[in-house]
């Protein structure tokens, strides 16, 4: 698809990435429009990113122009409660009042959004299908009973829904870099890492410490072959990691523990080209944070941390170890890292 073309792109999302007044931004925005470097490099290999959920297309009709296009709704979450209290046989427009597809598109002919009708007859008995074999404990591909809901307690019906409320949370001007890493986060969801791309990239350039985004932008950068690039973010993340305190102790752990494996497997496989991990006053000031002043922080981790790429929890102690003091909300028995006792001085 030529960057030319209209991309499904929100004008207000450009609007808000290069600080121009929305009526400047035309309604159909192209791929050249968008703000910041990863996006169209993300775009331009984006064939080499796997989704997050196998695609499920359906034919929709915009009920704005009227046209009908293909559009993949991703992972379809089912209102059960409402499927099952539902009387005879509901129609499918009804029914899409009780998804909410995880997938994030606009309309093909005039971009806009959320104004949806399907007029497969078929759609209604897939949804009560997949109730079904929910209820007998299986699932089906492309569905899920349940509900989804955002960070705030927003229930969205469609992606671009959970888009435009973090949009607005962004004008009310608090925690920007987060509610834009937040909104990275539900692009790349539905299946668009362009987007989430710029998004992340916007949130890294309002607090170089967003460490949730300098590690969503590894992974997508790693996933394309990208290695230096992505080790950059990988090292940015753990740099900062002892100051970041938006996710949960056992959270923050994992995520710094996948990041390390991802490194080591770039550091492995290219021979030692692509960095592994900060070094230099990058590291000291990371370590020191952690309660280590080590001459050669690097021989400690290779000898006496057992590394695995494949085992995340191989990575734990070194993960703590990026963490300072917020390991120590760890519980001791789940706690990992062992570090050397300091020496009592003698009186």
């Amino acid at each position: 698809m030529s960057s030319q073309q209209h991309m499904q792109i929100n004008p207000r999302l450009i609007s808000m990435l290069a600080g121009e007044d929305v009526a400047t931004i035309k309604n159909k925005p192209t791929l050249t429009m968008l703000p910041g470097v990863y996006g169209k490099l993300i775009h331009k290999h984006k064939r080499h990113i796997q989704k997050k959920y196998p695609e499920n297309e359906h034919y929709l009709r915009c009920t704005h122009c009227n046209r009908k296009g293909k559009y993949d709704l991703q992972l379809v979450l089912v209102n059960n409660k409402n499927i099952l209290e539902a009387e005879g046989n509901p129609d499918a427009r009804e029914v899409m009042d009780w998804i909410q597809p995880t997938g994030y598109f606009r309309c093909k002919h005039c971009n806009s959004a959320g104004q949806w009708v399907n007029d497969n007859p078929v759609f209604p008995f897939e949804l009560m299908g997949a109730v079904k074999k929910s209820s007998e404990g299986e699932s089906r591909p492309g569905y899920y009973v349940g509900s989804h809901q955002l960070y705030d307690g927003t229930i969205p019906h469609w992606a671009t829904d959970s888009e435009e409320h973090y949009l607005n949370k962004i004008e009310e001007g608090k925690d920007e870099a987060y509610v834009w890493n937040r909104l990275g986060n539900m692009y790349y969801s539905g299946g668009r890492p362009e987007l989430s791309a710029a998004a992340h990239e916007h949130a890294i350039r309002l607090d170089p410490a967003q460490i949730e985004s300098h590690f969503s932008i590894a992974n997508l950068l790693a996933e394309m072959g990208e290695w230096t690039k992505a080790s950059d973010h990988y090292r940015r993340m753990l740099i900062y990691a002892h100051a970041y305190t938006r996710l949960t102790p056992e959270k923050f752990r994992n995520m710094l523990a996948n990041g390390l494996s991802e490194s080591l497997k770039m550091y492995a496989d290219s021979e030692g080209r692509v960095q592994f991990l900060p070094d230099g006053e990058e590291n000291k000031e990371a370590l020191q944070a952690a309660g280590l002043n080590q001459n050669n922080p690097n021989e400690l981790i290779f000898h006496e941390m057992d590394l695995h790429p494949d085992d995340i929890e191989s990575f734990y102690p070194l993960a703590e170890m990026y963490m300072g003091d917020q390991r120590m909300a760890i519980s001791r028995r789940k706690r990992t890292l062992k570090l050397p006792r300091k020496k009592m001085k003698k009186a």
